[in-house]
């Protein structure tokens, strides 16, 4: 009697069995990641469109308006899209930018809850700047002091405009880093 001899029928089983339960297991994983990640997509953004003003104007210091047609994706990472939007300073009651692509990357923690999300960036695509010459102080300030998340600019237009509103100076932009 050789007691190293191992029945090849059991190990086969107990192989097969231990496959399926890591596939099913996987597969569990895979399912409860997805639903976590797609739970923003059954919010009525419609009734959140002031929380979302507030949110981003605590943490970007701009004034958001205009807010339209915001859409919710979670590839390649949880964001809102949001189709047009105005941006303003707090002190200043004109509009600095007119956005078309405007695009809210959120954090994977508290998607769960519409309240708790929290914004890591944003990201403005295609936009017109109109920036007076006595908006210049307000940028600089902002820009050195309100920022602590990063506003990435894409292919977007600035406009410097004197106190009569005549253009001074056009520049495109295909990124601009701004935090």
């Amino acid at each position: 009697m050789n007691i190293f001899l191992i029945d090849n029928k059991n190990v086969v089983k107990e192989i097969k069995k231990n496959t399926l339960n890591i596939l099913i297991s996987f597969i569990i994983i895979f399912i409860s990641i997805t639903i976590y990640l797609s739970l923003p997509s059954f919010y009525n953004y419609e009734s959140y469109h002031d929380s979302l003003k507030s949110k981003l104007a605590r943490e970007f210091k701009l004034n958001f308006k205009n807010i339209n047609g915001i859409k919710y994706s979670f590839f390649p990472q949880p964001h809102f899209i949001v189709e047009k939007v105005s941006v303003g300073f707090f002190n200043n009651e004109n509009d600095i930018a007119e956005i078309n692509n405007f695009k809210i990357n959120l954090s994977l923690k508290n998607l769960n809850k519409l309240e708790r999300m929290e914004i890591s960036e944003i990201i403005i695509n295609k936009a017109n700047f109109n920036i007076k010459f006595e908006d210049l102080k307000s940028l600089f300030n902002h820009m050195h002091s309100n920022i602590h998340k990063p506003i990435f600019i894409k292919n977007s237009n600035f406009f410097l405009k004197n106190q009569n509103g005549e253009i001074l100076s056009i520049s495109k932009s295909k990124s601009f880093n701004y935090f």
